[in-house]
Formats: C-alpha cells, structure tokens, sequence
C-alpha cells in the first residue's frame, strides 16, 4: 500500500521507489496525485503516466475493476488518485 507518497518524491527517486513497489507478492494499492503543490507535490503526475509507469518499471497492470469496487468503498478524498495495480503473469 502507498498512498499520498508518489507525488512527494523526487522524480530522480521514482523508478527506485516504483522498484520497491513491484517487490509486492501480487500487487499494490496505490494513490499519486496529479496536482502539482508547490513546496508539497513536486512529483504529481497524471493517471495514465503511473499506469504505463507502473507497468514498464514494476510489472503490474492497472485493474479498472478492482479500482472501481475499491474506491467506492473509500471515505477520503483519494479517490480520484487510488488505483488497485496487479502483478502481470509471465
């Protein structure tokens, strides 16, 4: 699980962090802000960037349906940044 931690790192740390990520035995739940702060989210980044990221660098594929299922049954305001990635079969 990593939320609210993307978008705080530095983008030089991102593959490493994504790295770690992919360690996960069949995949993560993960939250990464698209909005830039100032100060705050020097990493924000859209959806689709983390999804083909997540993919290249870590090995898991976006579930559509699980983020669905799941985010609706959150009570935070992640919501628009929660996403369920699951580790691709070889």
């Amino acid at each position: 699980v990593s939320i609210e931690m993307g978008e705080h790192i530095r983008p030089s740390c991102e593959d490493n962090f994504l790295g770690l990520l992919s360690q996960a035995s069949t995949g993560v739940l993960i939250s990464w802000s698209a909005k830039y702060i100032p100060g705050s989210h020097q990493n924000a980044r859209p959806r689709q960037y983390v999804i083909d990221k997540m993919r290249k660098v870590a090995g898991m594929h976006f579930d559509l349906a699980a983020t669905k299922a799941s985010a609706e049954r959150l009570k935070t305001g992640i919501k628009p940044s929660f996403m369920v990635y699951k580790k691709e079969r070889r």
